[in-house]
């Protein structure tokens, strides 16, 4: 893999797991450029998981917020993941992160992933989510703003754009009928969001399985 930040290649030299309570999981990956941290709370069976992403600056609403919602998805046996950046601030690095992350829950069995962003973090939501294989879709919470690329090369997946900002300065590019824009923030509306994604895939991926299984 090779680093957008400088010349130097990015490996992964291997990954250490750590239980801290309960369900949570302290998971370390080693590489060349800085080692990542992230915390896992992974639900028993379940194939389904979502990558909280934080702003880069110290925000405690965020903080809050992206905790509560971890809780409130377990509640629906949907697991979560939250990552410390390698570097705060690079967008393509922390993007980087998140595909990393991506890469170890599909080693876990887990094979259908959303993105959630906080401000800084729903950049990096769209710059991973334009890319990788496991992700089905993208919650950009507060974005600072939403790159044509990264949406156009969101293809079909499902992108949910939640400003709380109230001035509609949040321009959604092109016409994308997989964006569905709420002009403010609910988290419940966030968690209904994400359960009904993660229900519209399994009911396309059950027939799938029915067939495979009558040969």
């Amino acid at each position: 893999m090779i680093s957008s930040r400088r010349s130097e290649q990015l490996y992964l030299i291997g990954v250490r797991e750590q239980a801290v309570s309960g369900d949570c999981t302290r998971v370390t990956f080693f590489t060349t450029r800085r080692d990542l941290t992230a915390y896992t709370h992974l639900m028993r069976a379940s194939r389904q998981a979502v990558i909280l992403l934080d702003s880069y600056s110290d925000d405690p609403q965020a903080a809050a917020e992206l905790d509560q919602i971890a809780h409130d998805l377990g509640g629906q046996n949907i697991g979560s993941m939250r990552l410390d950046y390698r570097f705060p601030g690079d967008c393509a690095q922390c993007a980087i992160d998140a595909l990393l992350a991506c890469q170890y829950l599909d080693d876990e069995g887990i094979s259908d992933v959303l993105l959630v962003g906080w401000s800084f973090g729903a950049a990096v939501a769209l710059a991973a989510g334009s890319v990788g294989s496991t992700i089905r879709g993208v919650a950009a919470i507060h974005p600072v703003k939403l790159p044509d690329c990264c949406v156009h090369w969101m293809g079909r997946k499902r992108l949910l754009v939640m400003d709380g900002r109230g001035g509609g300065d949040i321009v959604i590019p092109g016409a994308h009928r997989s964006i569905t824009p709420i002009h403010r923030y609910s988290r419940s509306e966030l968690v209904d969001w994400i359960a009904s994604t993660f229900e519209s895939l399994r009911a396309r991926q059950e027939p799938l399985q029915a067939l495979a299984f009558d040969r």
